[in-house]
């Protein structure tokens, strides 16, 4: 810094702004401003008055929503009644839903140049700088400091900001439902949100589909511990999800990514979201005039116990039975958990018709070990014959016609099974009966002399 005579004078004065509470601005909620002035260092050409060295600013400070101006001095004269010296003097503290602070207006005052009690010079700190851009919420008497130089660099002034969320203005309150609220550009834009202990309390807030590349944080009640923040979430979005562990008032923060002001304007979602329980569809098939069980239902994730809703008029369980069905119907079920959320699945009951009634033919009585079947053909299902007993090979076991070879001597019964599942099948069987092949023996033969003879043939 520039010094002129040698003369340094530096004076730390602490100081917190007065509280106020203003009407919201945006969508912005509630902080609490403490201001200080960490040193100031300047020179004095002379002294004046009484002797002593003459060193006077006049302070003012306002925001851009409560603009009334805080005025405060801080002095070393011999004739500065109302100003104050020191350290650790306390000055103001406001609250308000401002998006940032302007700048100190100071005006630096010494006396000089034989003019004694006169402006020497009146330099004018003027512009808005965005401290919540540039310092993240802290306790009370935690201070970033920004140092301004005024003048040409006559005199430099180490001013300390901190800040933290307060209250609940622009209060958001999410709920199961989706929900969102826009944001604008040009700060860092923040809300209240009452969040909850509960095993239904799972929060979710995210930029998701907007623009730029944006940043969330979570503060927790006590306005400057982040609990929960996301980058990345999605895209160059971002996404929380939250399970408190303390109920009260949380405050949720979107900026760009290096914690400044947004440049994208866009919306942040917000709700109550618990993973709904998964539920898997189903499939079964009855006969026709049956009815049938549905389930179990086994719902896996969510939160337990779950009510269960059936469309067709079922009843409120996870294995309700159908009515009486003369055709293929599906059915959704509907499964909710204790904190309301809900999945569906879907359960289609097939329904064939009973099989053809089995008609396997007239029993046949044979000499030979070939037969042909005569059973009917299957309208509805599919027949087959089998052996039931005696010998015999079936040509092919699903033709009414089929030819069947090897019959043994003696009754072979067969079936003729016409099948429909789950029907019940129906068969009928039919008894081939094979006769043995008769012999012939005529008996020796004969030389005769006489007319007559005697036959002596078989009679098998």
């Amino acid at each position: 810094m520039k010094m002129k005579n040698n003369r340094y004078i530096s004076i730390l004065v602490l100081g917190f702004l007065l509280f106020a509470s203003c009407g919201l601005n945006g969508q912005l909620a509630n902080v609490t401003y403490s201001h200080r002035i960490n040193s100031v260092f300047g020179f004095v050409p002379e002294t004046c008055g009484l002797g002593g060295p003459d060193y006077h600013i006049d302070g003012s400070s306002n925001d851009d929503v409560d603009l009334t101006a805080r005025n405060f001095n801080i002095a070393v004269d011999d004739w500065c009644t109302n100003c104050m010296f020191g350290s650790n003097v306390l000055i103001y503290t406001w609250t308000n839903t401002s998006a940032y602070v302007n700048s100190i207006n100071s005006f630096i005052r010494e006396d000089g140049g034989g003019f004694c009690n006169s402006w020497y010079h009146g330099y004018n700190i003027t512009g808005s700088t965005f401290f919540r851009n540039l310092t993240f919420p802290s306790p009370p008497g935690t201070y970033a400091s920004i140092p301004f130089w005024i003048g040409s660099n006559e005199w430099y002034l180490d001013r300390g900001f901190t800040w933290l969320y307060t209250g609940n203005a622009n209060q958001i309150i999410p709920t199961t439902t989706a929900q969102s609220a826009s944001y604008g550009t040009g700060k860092i834009w923040s809300w209240s949100v009452p969040l909850n202990v509960g095993i239904c309390s799972t929060y979710v807030f995210g930029t998701c589909g907007s623009t730029g590349d944006t940043y969330l944080r979570l503060y927790g009640p006590d306005g400057y511990t982040v609990v929960a923040q996301n980058d990345n979430g999605c895209g160059n979005q971002s996404q929380i999800t939250y399970s408190p562990t303390v109920s009260g008032t949380y405050y949720l923060e979107v900026s760009d990514n290096v914690r400044s002001s947004v440049s994208n304007g866009g919306s942040i979602t917000y709700q109550i979201y618990n993973a709904p329980p998964t539920v898997a569809n189903g499939t079964q098939t009855i006969c026709s005039g049956s009815s049938a069980i549905l389930g179990p239902i086994t719902p896996s994730g969510g939160i337990s116990p779950y009510t269960y809703s059936w469309s067709g008029g079922l009843a409120s369980t996870n294995n309700p039975t159908t009515p009486t069905l003369s055709g293929s119907t599906s059915y959704i079920v509907t499964v909710t958990d204790v904190c309301a959320a809900s999945n569906t699945a879907s359960s289609i009951v097939n329904v064939v018709a009973p099989p053809t009634t089995a008609v396997a033919g007239p029993d046949q009585t044979i000499c030979i070990s070939t037969a042909t079947m005569a059973a009917n053909t299957a309208l509805s299902g599919t027949g087959s014959w089998s052996i039931v007993s005696g010998l015999g090979v079936l040509g092919s076991g699903g033709s009414p016609t089929t030819t069947v070879t090897g019959l043994g001597l003696g009754p072979n019964t067969f079936r003729w099974t016409i099948s429909n599942p789950p029907c019940t099948a129906s068969f009928d069987d039919i008894v081939i009966t094979r006769l043995a092949a008769p012999t012939v023996d005529a008996g020796p033969d004969q030389q005769v002399c006489g007319g007559n003879a005697t036959m002596a043939g078989n009679n098998t």
